[in-house]
């Protein structure tokens, strides 16, 4: 019998199919860039860690859209009726897992707990991942143990995922399977072997055609805006650490003046041979040994034990503010202005980094940027020595 004369039975849908290569897709990008973040040797692979990072959240937004896109617009009723197949544990089910020898339906026990665990998996990674996002902007979300669950998460969905690709790629029973998630159909001759109850329609039948109402049109359209904002903000976000990972704490060629930010401090002395800061200490006391460093003017020492705190405090604006003033007045402005810029942006707010970012661009010939942080910046403030700082600075500038 030549291969044409085979009779195929339909196996997935296009949608089915869509869906399942839009999920793998996603999950191989988010897997990759991980990876990168998980082993930071690898994070140079592209540009560095803000960068994988950025990545990251860019590949888990857009997996998050794409697979909402694909329920949307694709056969919502076909996979509402399959859905309906794999949630249904039976009697059945149950002895096909303790003899293997009870004749399944269209999904065996196995493929059916396969895919329940691995999007129970894919609901942790989303669940732990906000968090993880969240917890460095609101220190009340900062649950311990959430790093673990969702690296723990990964380490299961990969076990999955190989013993799926040993199943269809290699074992030689279930490798025809392949077929139908690729194309949509199977020989009629396997599916009555390993899916007898399955009453499987042939490929020659027609297609089912579904119609896409303009409700699902228009949240389509309503989950891209969302999607892409979020994806522009986490991605601008994630690349404002870039001074928290890649500044290069060199000596000053010559001693640097203070800014209007630090006048406070003393003036700049050249660097001290400083004691090298322990990692294992209290973040806190680390902060409070660069704040006393950076009045002194040993601004590398300082850079090095703020850069070291933040690790423990992701949460503090105070911290990275006075992080991002230090680089400044290192030489290190466009790190600088990106730290004292996210410390802007945490919750809950700290007006004091916006007052710093202003006075920091003033000094650094940025005029237009500087007045337009100290004008937000009075937008809110209240009356205090913070505001008289903000509009003396303004008038000056104005002279």
């Amino acid at each position: 019998m030549s291969h044409a004369a085979v009779p195929l039975v339909r196996r997935f849908s296009g949608t089915e199919r869509l869906l399942h290569w839009t999920h793998t897709a996603g999950f191989l990008a988010m897997l990759g860039t991980g990876l990168l973040l998980y082993v930071p040797a690898f994070s140079d692979v592209l540009g560095g860690r803000p960068t994988a990072k950025a990545a990251h959240l860019g590949a888990s937004i857009a997996w998050l859209v794409a697979m909402a896109l694909v329920v949307l617009l694709g056969d919502r009723r076909g996979l509402h009726v399959t859905l309906q197949e794999i949630d249904r544990f039976d009697q059945d089910d149950r002895d096909w897992l303790r003899r293997r020898g009870t004749p399944p339906a269209r999904f065996n026990a196995g493929q059916k707990l396969h895919t329940v665990v691995q999007a129970g998996f894919a609901a942790l990674f989303v669940a732990s991942g906000t968090l993880l996002w969240l917890s460095e902007r609101v220190n009340g979300l900062r649950l311990q143990g959430t790093i673990v669950v969702h690296d723990a998460a990964m380490f299961g969905a990969v076990a999955l995922l190989l013993g799926h690709l040993w199943l269809a790629l290699v074992w030689p029973p279930t490798r025809h399977a392949m077929r139908g998630i690729v194309r949509g159909t199977v020989r009629a001759s396997w599916a009555a072997r390993h899916h007898p109850r399955w009453r499987a329609a042939s490929a020659e039948s027609p297609r089912t055609r579904w119609t896409v109402p303009r409700s699902a049109w228009l949240a389509s359209v309503l989950i891209l805006v969302v999607g892409g904002t979020a994806t522009a903000y986490v991605v601008d976000d994630s690349l404002g650490d870039r001074a928290g990972e890649e500044v290069s704490i060199a000596p000053p060629a010559a001693p640097q003046p203070a800014s209007a930010a630090a006048a406070a401090a003393p003036p700049v002395e050249a660097e001290q041979v400083v004691p090298p800061p322990d990692p294992g200490a209290d973040p806190l006391q680390l902060a409070a040994e660069a704040q006393q460093l950076q009045q002194d003017g040993r601004l590398n020492a300082a850079i090095e034990r703020y850069r070291i705190a933040l690790r423990g405090l992701p949460g503090r604006p105070d911290v990275r503010a006075a992080y991002g003033i230090a680089l400044v007045d290192a030489g290190n402005e466009d790190e600088g202005f990106a730290q004292l810029r996210r410390a802007t942006r945490h919750t809950p707010r700290y007006e004091g980094a916006r007052l710093a970012l202003g006075l920091e661009l003033l000094d650094a010939g940025r005029a237009a940027e500087g007045r337009a942080q100290l004008r937000r910046y009075l937008r809110s403030a209240a009356p205090g020595p913070g505001a008289d700082v903000a509009r003396a600075a303004l008038e000056r500038d104005a002279r």
